[in-house]
């Protein structure tokens, strides 16, 4: 199961906020937190999309950015799984791109 972060309840608010705004900001983070990681949030959009539209040149590269942004983001143990996912489908769907060629590892 993915890590939610959340704001810890005793964190300090300006002075100046009402008691509204520090519930808005708590109702904010909840949505955030369950989006999860936002490395895994975008492979896994990045994964969806290329399996509904095989066929638009613009997959390879965006699988290839997905691969490569893992490198470099927070990760969780849903990382590896993601990145790996999108790397396999690069290699087997478009192994000739210029994307494949400078995709080497997964992350």
């Amino acid at each position: 199961m993915e890590q939610r972060f959340r704001l810890a309840p005793d964190s300090p608010f300006p002075a100046f906020l009402a008691d509204a705004d520090k519930t808005q900001v708590h109702q904010e983070q909840e949505k955030l937190a369950d989006v999860g990681f936002a490395l895994n949030y975008l492979t896994s959009e990045v994964l969806a999309y290329a399996k509904q539209h095989p066929d638009d040149s613009r997959v390879p590269q965006a699988l290839y950015l997905a691969v490569r942004a893992t490198r470099y983001g927070c990760t969780s143990p849903d990382t590896t799984y993601l990145s790996q996912a999108a790397f396999k489908l690069l290699h087997e769907r478009y192994p000739k791109s210029e994307w494949a060629e400078k995709t080497k590892y997964h992350y």
